[in-house]
């Protein structure tokens, strides 16, 4: 299993950006539902950059041992 905090890295923040755009634009989609919980996840974590992203990630030690619901076949990862 992959350790989901553990292993993250720069390029993990490059992945979570476009997710994060794409729940975005999904919610924006769906703007006649009350979402009153919707909070953009990069406002959350106050950072657009993934050097800052990376290190407040890695700096919290609780979420080190999080597994993933990810595995690495052939070094792909799929979930």
């Amino acid at each position: 299993m992959i350790k989901f905090y553990d292993e993250w890295a720069d390029f993990s923040f490059l992945v979570f950006i476009k997710m994060n755009d794409e729940r975005n634009q999904v919610i924006k989609t769906l703007s006649n539902i009350d979402l009153p919980c919707h909070v953009n996840l990069c406002d959350y974590y106050e950072t657009q950059v993934a050097k800052e992203m990376t290190k407040k990630i890695t700096a919290i030690q609780s979420w080190h041992n999080l597994d993933s619901s990810m595995i690495k076949e052939n070094n792909l990862l799929a979930d």
